[in-house]
């Protein structure tokens, strides 16, 4: 009797810990990095034990190193600090991951299938992460810095167990196959994982398909065909007019006559660079019946989970209209995060916030008159007579003044007080990451030096 009250007790206790749990949040995003803010809200509120595996069904891998960031930053500053292909690794070294099942579409490039075991670490010597995982690219540095060098990310396993704060993980690769997903649900602890799903993984394109697309007016049947002549075989741009694969009909279409005659609007630069941009990832468009199997082999899947108690602390699903769903499916795949909370049994999809949006509040708080600039594009391009190239006024503050703007995170304004027969002289002012409320009071930037803009 003792032992049984013990294990009863054992269960109300669990059940009060994790009983709010039951119904997992699902949040839905359009970059696949936002995807974060959901996990973290996750693990604060107590909905995700950690560390928790993460099944990632996408035709990205999204390892790759990422830049080092405060364990305590919020929800808000991960989600906009993230990249779209380094925030899987994030969690790994935040320590909330130590399990990533990598359920990847046949047509995936990035790794092959099994079970591997790595280490992701920060070393000092080079200010930043390195892992013995092939998905550690090389280090770029300017020719300045390295002269020829190229170091490596990639370490073996002795040396990552050499750097502080290092973190082991292991890594599943399988296909997305109702066989495979069988032998997951038997693997898997209740509000212990992460369900994540990315839409390219029904379909997928790339930059270099968008590029195509706009600049060349490609159609997605001769996207598919360039596909397969250009990148299987290897071949650059400029070996388009020499080589054979050119004149070779596909389905009764001559490739390099409509090709080229379609590509004629780009330079041969801009042709090998959309080729190269291309070939870099994977390139996929389903049938409709193929993405109508994929997406109900899914949700079955998901109910049976359910239905086997087997819930996870929390789900996010990424549109990825960034370059990698192809724009023709979206309008199929927006339902899956709602067909995904009603097999769960839960509310609808909540949306991931714009995570790098702030709103911005710029205080001349000084006795001059200050030009606003901002730096970099803008949608209707730099406004005429700016200092430089890549700059738009945007506000002239008289002293005392205020103007509010749209920004985001980690951007840029540049500021100038006129000043008769001087050269033009700016400051810098950068919006921080994770709130979405800013003010900027420009006597902060008093002791900036100031710069001409070709510095700048």
């Amino acid at each position: 009797h003792r032992g049984r009250a013990a294990c009863a007790l054992a269960a109300v206790l669990a059940a009060r810990c994790w009983g709010h749990a039951a119904a997992a949040s699902v949040w839905a995003s359009d970059g696949h990095g936002e995807a974060i803010f959901g996990w973290s809200e996750a693990w604060r509120s107590g909905e995700l034990r950690t560390p928790a595996t993460l099944v990632h069904f996408d035709t990205h891998a999204d390892m790759a190193m990422p830049r080092p960031l405060n364990a305590s930053a919020s929800s808000l500053e991960l989600a906009a600090r993230v990249e779209i292909n380094d925030f899987v690794t994030v969690a790994v070294a935040l320590g909330r991951v130590d399990r990533v099942v990598w359920v990847r579409p046949e047509w995936a490039i990035e790794h092959e299938h099994g079970h591997f075991h790595y280490a992701l670490a920060l070393d000092p010597a080079v200010g930043a992460f390195v892992s013995d995982a092939p998905f550690a690219k090389p280090l770029q540095r300017s020719p300045e810095e390295v002269g020829a060098l190229r170091m490596s990310l990639q370490r073996s396993p002795e040396e990552v167990g050499e750097c502080p704060r290092g973190r082991r993980y292991e890594l599943e690769v399988v296909p997305f196959s109702q066989e495979s997903l069988d032998v997951l649900a038997s693997q898997l602890q209740p509000q212990s994982f992460i369900l994540d799903v990315d839409l390219d993984l029904f379909a997928t394109e790339n930059h270099g398909c968008q590029r195509l697309r706009r600049d060349a007016n490609l159609t997605v049947g001769e996207i598919q065909r360039v596909v397969a002549c250009a990148c299987e075989q290897g071949l650059s741009g400029a070996e388009w007019d020499a080589y054979a694969c050119g004149d070779r009909q596909a389905d009764g279409w001559p490739l390099r006559a409509e090709f080229l005659a379609k590509a004629a609007a780009l330079s041969e630069g801009a042709l090998e660079d959309s080729l190269a941009l291309l070939c870099a990832q994977p390139v996929h468009y389903s049938s409709e019946a193929d993405v109508e199997a994929g997406v109900n082999m899914l949700v079955s899947w998901v109910q049976g989970l359910k239905a086997a108690g087997m819930l996870p602390g929390v789900v996010t699903v990424a549109e990825s209209t960034d370059g990698y769903l192809p724009p023709q499916y979206l309008d199929r795949l927006r339902p899956v995060a709602g067909k995904l909370a009603d097999a769960l049994g839960v509310g609808p999809p909540t949306w991931v916030p714009c995570t790098r949006c702030v709103a911005l509040s710029i205080v001349n708080d000084l006795e001059v008159p200050i030009e606003v600039f901002w730096v970099g594009d803008m949608e209707d391009g730099p406004a005429e007579g700016g200092p430089t190239e890549g700059h738009a006024l945007v506000a002239s503050l008289a002293p005392g003044a205020r103007q509010q703007l749209d920004s985001f995170s980690g951007h840029s304004f540049d500021f100038h007080a006129d000043a008769e027969g001087a050269q033009p002289q700016f400051r810098r002012g950068l919006v921080h990451f994770g709130e979405q409320r800013q003010e900027l009071r420009l006597s902060a930037f008093l002791e900036a030096t100031p710069q001409h803009p070709s510095e700048l």
